[in-house]
């Protein structure tokens, strides 16, 4: 006895989905966190150091936490002249957050994020009223 399998293939249309978790999305933004990010970066009394062997980032390595918080200020101040783009500020950002132990992992740098972008908006908007 011979058996037939008939199958039937649906086509699917499948449309592209953007999800990003990028809060800070330009420069705008940056400078509407900036006071609440240098204030979080204030906080920090520990951290691993970075020496980066790039000649763009040496200016941005730092060995103690005094010269992290400087390196942190410089590369901000930089990317809102337009002097290096958004999306590298964006990846310093996350490895000083975990680095620094502010954050343990991605997902806790994206809240943060989006909790000091949220606070920022919030009292801009009072602040307008």
């Amino acid at each position: 006895m011979i058996m037939i399998i008939l199958m039937i293939i649906r086509l699917v249309q499948v449309g592209h989905v953007k999800y990003s978790y990028t809060i800070i999305k330009n420069i705008d933004d940056l400078i509407l966190v900036k006071d609440y990010l240098l204030d979080e970066i204030d906080t920090i009394d520990n951290i691993m150091p970075s020496i980066i062997q790039y000649n763009v980032m040496d200016k941005y390595s730092y060995r103690n936490v005094k010269e992290a918080k400087d390196a942190f200020r410089l590369i901000m101040n930089d990317t809102i002249n337009n002097n290096i783009p958004l999306d590298f500020f964006l990846r310093y950002l996350r490895r000083f957050y975990i680095v620094s132990g502010l954050a343990e992992s991605d997902k806790e740098v994206v809240s943060r994020l989006r909790y000091l972008f949220e606070l920022a908006m919030y009292l801009k908007l009072n602040e307008e009223e």
